[in-house]
């Protein structure tokens, strides 16, 4: 049976996790590519086993912006990718997914803040998508200081549940719960961590200060 526990995508250790991205390549694949990658941009990176799943998760601690700190983790036939930013990590980036010639396949949920800032994302993007990004489809709704809306754009898939889209309010139109039934089409499963393995800890050397943030307060 499953081990279900929410570590993801607003879990125990928020805003760690709050957004997640798969890229549709193994494990040591992504880690070369990210390697050869930050090597040629000439940054100083430390490499290290991140090891098991939830306790990998820790190396995001302390969260910071600009954030130093990238982690990938083995699911399937997927590696994850998470990094140490203050908003629950930073997924503007697609370089790795254009590199490897690859799906990428998204998830962001931020509940709503006392500022009243919110989204529940899903995003799919690869070879086969439009540019910028690479887009495939993207679903969200979001706050921002407490007014909701949503959007989506790109072409509809097979398995979303599109009669949500009209709900009264925007914020049950991508809900938390979607956002894992469309992560589950692909075969990706955050809230079990018993489908997570290996996982591999960058952080990058730096000489300029980020703003901190540790989740001990």
């Amino acid at each position: 049976m499953a081990e279900v526990h929410r570590w993801l995508l607003d879990g125990e250790l928020a805003p760690v996790g709050g957004g997640v991205a798969f890229l549709d390549r193994p494990l040591d694949e992504v880690v070369a590519a990210l390697v050869e990658w930050k090597t040629g941009l000439e940054q100083k990176l430390e490499t290290s086993p991140g090891g098991a799943f939830p306790h990998c998760l820790t190396a995001l601690d302390p969260v910071q912006s600009p954030w130093t700190v990238e982690l990938l983790i083995e699911h399937g036939d997927w590696t994850a990718y998470l990094n140490n930013s203050r908003d629950g990590s930073d997924l503007s980036n697609d370089y790795l997914s254009r590199v490897l010639d690859c799906r990428w396949v998204s998830g962001q949920h931020h509940p709503c803040s006392a500022a009243g800032h919110a989204i529940t994302e899903f995003k799919m993007a690869g070879p086969e998508g439009t540019t910028p990004g690479m887009n495939i489809r993207t679903v969200y709704s979001y706050a921002a200081d407490g007014r909701w809306d949503f959007n989506a754009f790109g072409e509809v898939q097979p398995f979303e549940q599109t009669q949500a889209y009209t709900a009264r309010l925007k914020r049950d139109r991508m809900t938390r719960e979607m956002l894992i039934d469309y992560l589950d089409h692909f075969g990706i499963y955050p809230d079990d961590g018993t489908s997570f393995g290996r996982s591999v800890v960058f952080r990058q050397i730096v000489e300029w200060k980020s703003y901190t943030n540790s989740l001990a307060g």
